[in-house]
């Protein structure tokens, strides 16, 4: 489902697809199931979330965290000699996984299902 994300949003240069992720997950425990439901209960730990990844890496985006454009031939080369993944997205990865869940709550059970 999420896919996609990667690479600044499918190498498009947006923001991180890690930190997309922790905003869907952030979304799937906090999100409206109506039109009519309350927007800040999502964005409110959306907000957060985004402000505190930012204020860890300097920045949400893709090509601004990596200093790499992956739209290009010579970026996703540069990516992938530097070892980039390693290097900088397990750590955007984790931070942005830690927090979400966080921000989620999501209380589990020893099966673990959450109740």
């Amino acid at each position: 489902m999420a896919t996609a994300f990667c690479s600044g949003l499918s190498r498009s240069r947006g923001p991180c697809g890690a930190l997309m992720g922790g905003v869907l997950a952030v979304s799937l425990a906090h999100g409206r199931d109506a039109p009519s439901g309350d927007l800040m209960a999502a964005y409110a730990p959306s907000q957060e979330l985004i402000d505190g990844f930012r204020d860890a890496f300097g920045s949400i985006d893709c090509a601004e965290l990596l200093g790499l454009d992956l739209s290009t031939d010579e970026g996703r080369a540069a990516f992938a000699a530097g070892g980039y993944r390693e290097s900088h997205c397990a750590r955007f990865v984790a931070l942005a996984a830690a927090m979400a869940s966080q921000l989620a709550a999501w209380p589990l059970d020893l099966d673990g299902q959450t109740g």
